[in-house]
């Protein structure tokens, strides 16, 4: 009796060590983590619209300077939504992690592929500075002031809007 017990925890540990396996694979496969130190930003490509790009962008407007909440590991969010295309990025420490959705993210940023590529090849802040001035891009602030305060986001969000 007591070895059809041991067997029987040993393999439902088996299992749940397995369907733990099954679900970080499914989640966190399709992320990609971009440490902003390790890309040579004078190669990119500014004419397209991509990860890089993106990440180039991020690192230009001191994205990765965003921190979590202290004492907890809600990491900023941003959903950046570039003409048909959406990245999801959570920023960890000095590097983003990219994905095509994000749950939950702290603020929103909509801009036309036109206005993203411009931006890239030219004064970046003060091109989306003037791009949100003309309404050309949005940012939606979906968090609480508060968790966006938190987070270092206030600054940033002071600085796109001039």
């Amino acid at each position: 009796m007591r070895k059809k017990f041991l067997v029987l925890i040993f393999v439902l540990v088996f299992l749940l060590i397995i369907l733990g396996v099954v679900l970080f694979v499914f989640f966190y496969s399709s992320k990609t983590i971009v440490p902003v130190r390790q890309i040579n930003f004078s190669e990119i490509n500014k004419n397209e619209v991509g990860e890089e790009q993106v990440v180039y962008m991020l690192s230009e407007l001191d994205v990765n300077e965003l921190h979590n909440v202290p004492l907890t590991k809600n990491n900023p969010k941003i959903k950046l939504i570039v003409g048909d295309e959406t990245y999801g990025i959570e920023v960890i420490g000095n590097s983003f992690k990219i994905a095509d959705a994000i749950g939950d993210p702290d603020i929103r940023i909509y801009m036309s592929e036109e206005d993203f590529i411009n931006a890239l090849n030219s004064d970046l802040k003060l091109y989306i500075q003037n791009s949100v001035a003309e309404g050309n891009t949005k940012v939606e602030l979906v968090a609480s002031k508060l968790e966006l305060a938190a987070k270092g986001y206030l600054s940033l969000y002071e600085e796109l809007n001039g």
